[in-house]
């Protein structure tokens, strides 16, 4: 969820996860509200889009993967988590569930909402610097039974690679491929930008 003015360019600008309930099939939806935020709201002139959100299901939880921005616009992947039972019961009641962010070495403790994420992923074709990795989850995510893993796109802007990253636990995601390029100019320098999502 966006929210900020196109028009006044020093307003605001905050970036939310949510959560949308439908109780007839998909045919209607209601936002039931927020339970992410970027680290980096309600802080002016700061566009820290937290990307598309690619989410898995795993062992009971829901993982959901978006774009961090620590303090000083560090920007990295990191990741919320949160228990499918207590979520189906919460929005039953009207309420929403706990939620806590990756906060590193495998611990679920940093508040959704007010807290800042830890690096999920840490590398990519272009550095080791997990603040430094020119990756974007405006993706997809989805789980390979014949491979017995997850899948991961990452997009990569104007560095014009699509990006498939593995993990067999939806905490470690340092093993990928390319599996896409756009075509470079004399330069080197991507013609484009490729596909925000896939699957």
């Amino acid at each position: 969820r966006e929210n900020f003015s196109y028009t006044d360019k020093t307003s605001l600008i905050n970036y939310h996860i949510g959560l949308g309930v439908s109780e007839d099939g998909g045919r209607h939806w209601f936002y039931a509200g927020d339970i992410c935020g970027n680290c980096c709201n309600y802080v002016p002139r700061v566009h820290a889009n937290m990307g598309g959100c690619p989410t898995i299901v795993k062992d009971g939880y829901f993982y959901s993967y978006f774009n961090e921005f620590a303090p000083g616009m560090k920007k990295c992947i990191s990741a919320v988590r949160f228990s499918v039972e207590e979520t189906v019961s919460a929005l039953k009641n009207k309420k929403l569930p706990r939620v806590y962010k990756y906060s590193g070495d495998g611990k679920w403790d940093t508040k959704g909402i007010g807290g800042t994420g830890a690096p999920i992923i840490t590398k990519s074709p272009y550095s080791d610097n997990p603040y430094n990795l020119s990756i974007d989850s405006h993706s997809k995510a989805t789980y390979c039974k014949p491979l017995d893993c997850y899948l991961m796109t990452m997009q990569t802007g104007s560095k014009g690679d699509l990006l498939l990253y593995f993990s067999k636990d939806a905490e470690h995601w340092d093993e990928y491929m390319i599996i896409d390029s756009a075509e470079k100019d004399e330069n080197g320098v991507s013609k484009f930008m490729l596909p925000y999502s896939c699957f």
